[in-house]
């Protein structure tokens, strides 16, 4: 267990008050503690969500202009880097008043489920695997995906690449501060226009800047959808059962269904229309 960790959420409500209570007792099963760090958009359904955090340590719960400069800003690459510098002055002031140092940052999204994985044979058959801090200099995710590079002038356009899971991300404070300002021209390897993909220009920054790339194998996640919310109380709470629903379970849904979940359900029906993502728009 580690003894110190910040998880910072960041990004559109969503299905958050599906999440929450797993994301609560995950988070607190392998720590001593944990600090919360909120930052979403003004258009989403953030009514309530400071309530959820009733008898946990929630250092600062931000609202990010939808409208601050939008076509800059709001967007897959600019959005969640910006929201990462916004918390980290609140994440140092907590550390200067505590003198503790976070053992681990977790960089992550509201509607990102989580859950510790099990060894699967041998005497430790059905146990937590335990959970290992994040190493210096390193960044680690639940996996890699191959991503076709979207760059217009470049001999990579179209070719596959490695792209990195980026709506969940493990690292130490320092390396956290420093990807934060991926969005800064100093630190990016393309302009505007040119890159190839955001989850394949985050890996060309991290390698700039001399971090290694890493996988984590003790824990899982997934990204649930509104579909979550239908699940009875068993249901919730089979990783399985989730996975199904938040996969073929939304996918399958007409335009109109998705769009009736997440009215029925209070969730801004605009989070799922701004995304371009083929599993994830309605």
């Amino acid at each position: 267990m580690m003894k110190n960790i910040a998880v910072m959420f960041r990004g559109h409500i969503r299905t958050w008050h599906f999440n929450y209570p797993f994301l609560f007792d995950f988070y607190e099963s392998i720590a001593e503690n944990v600090d919360y760090y909120f930052i979403t958009y003004d258009n989403s359904n953030h009514a309530g969500v400071e309530k959820t955090f009733k008898g946990k340590n929630l250092i600062t719960f931000q609202i990010y202009p939808h409208d601050f400069d939008t076509t800059k800003w709001y967007n897959s690459w600019y959005g969640p880097a910006v929201m990462a510098s916004l918390l980290i002055p609140w994440r140092k002031r907590r550390e200067k008043e505590t003198g503790k140092e976070y053992d681990a940052v977790f960089d992550t999204r509201p509607d990102v489920l989580v859950k510790q994985k099990q060894y699967l044979f041998g005497d430790k058959a059905n146990l937590n695997i335990e959970p290992l801090p994040p190493e210096q200099n390193c960044i680690y995710s639940p996996g890699l995906e191959i991503h076709k590079n979207l760059s217009k002038n470049s001999a990579r356009v179209g070719k596959p690449e490695i792209a990195i899971r980026d709506w969940f991300l493990m690292m130490t404070p320092e390396v956290y501060d420093m990807m934060a300002k991926r969005y800064i021209n100093d630190y990016r390897v393309y302009t505007d226009g040119e890159t190839p993909g955001a989850q394949i220009e985050y890996i060309d920054i991290a390698h700039s800047l001399e971090f290694h790339i890493c996988t984590i194998d003790w824990l899982d996640t997934r990204m649930t959808r509104p579909s979550v919310f239908q699940l009875d109380w068993k249901q919730a709470r089979t990783w399985e059962d989730v996975v199904y629903a938040s996969g073929l379970g939304w996918v399958n849904l007409t335009s109109d269904e998705k769009t009736q979940l997440c009215l029925q359900y209070g969730v801004e029906v605009r989070d799922y229309l701004d995304s371009a993502s083929a599993t994830c728009k309605i």
